[in-house]
């Protein structure tokens, strides 16, 4: 057992939130599963460099491991393409820009974890403030012209059929176009919820090989307790 990390597997009902993936969302993509983590009570340890050399050694893995990254991250343009999106997937620029030099830009702890396990296994990962959450999380299909606001502020507007997550109060994140204002997580953060988007090629083992990888980065720096990792349905 890694110091600061209790593994969690029997929460009661009542203290957990509902995750699903609705109906709609199935009928548009049979294949889609959605996997996540829920990790709580963090506690930031004292100050660590190990997020620092953790960052450097995926730099450098990413940098000789790039050929194979990059097609995994090309599954996410793909995806992107078919909700409408004509940009690239941020994760395939990034291990691009990674392998011609470029450095990770740090955010904070908890935002660092979870990017290193992203770029290091090629898979749309995130992370967001279980506190913020309102109700149950349902896995969703959009109508065009839905709306929520996204970090900065800025209104950002679905298509028909982008993959989102909704909870009782609305949108808190979009497949393609990030995450909403409401549900980002800072240092203070205390309860998160670690998540990850498939494609239509990502495997269940991957999927939650790149979760763990999140999960024990965070557990590196801060003491807390983690769920099982799931993967639904």
């Amino acid at each position: 057992m890694r110091m600061g990390w209790t593994f969690v597997t029997g929460n009661k009902e009542e203290d957990m939130k509902r995750t699903t993936i609705s109906e709609r969302c199935l009928d548009v993509y049979p294949w889609m599963r959605f996997g996540y983590c829920l990790v709580k009570d963090l506690s930031v340890l004292q100050p660590s460099d190990h997020l620092k050399g953790k960052q450097k050694e995926t730099e450098a893995y990413i940098r000789s491991n790039s050929e194979r990254l990059i097609e995994r991250a090309k599954a996410i343009s793909r995806f992107y393409k078919v909700q409408g999106e004509k940009n690239r997937s941020h994760i395939e620029s990034l291990i691009k820009s990674i392998s011609n030099g470029k450095s990770i830009k740090p955010v904070n702890f908890i935002v660092d974890s979870v990017m290193i396990a992203e770029l290091r296994n090629a898979l749309l990962l995130g992370v967001h403030d279980l506190d913020r959450i309102e109700g149950n999380i349902v896995l969703d299909a959009s109508s065009e012209g839905e709306s929520f606001v996204g970090i900065g502020q800025r209104t950002i507007t679905t298509r028909q059929n982008e993959v989102v997550l909704r909870d009782h109060s609305g949108i808190w994140a979009s497949y393609t176009q990030g995450p909403d204002a409401r549900t980002v997580v800072d240092a203070a953060s205390k309860n998160v919820m670690i998540l990850g988007f498939f494609t239509p090629e990502t495997s269940r083992e991957v999927m939650i090989e790149g979760i763990r990888d999140a999960v024990e980065n965070l557990l590196k720096v801060s003491r807390g307790e983690a769920e099982e990792v799931r993967v639904i349905p």
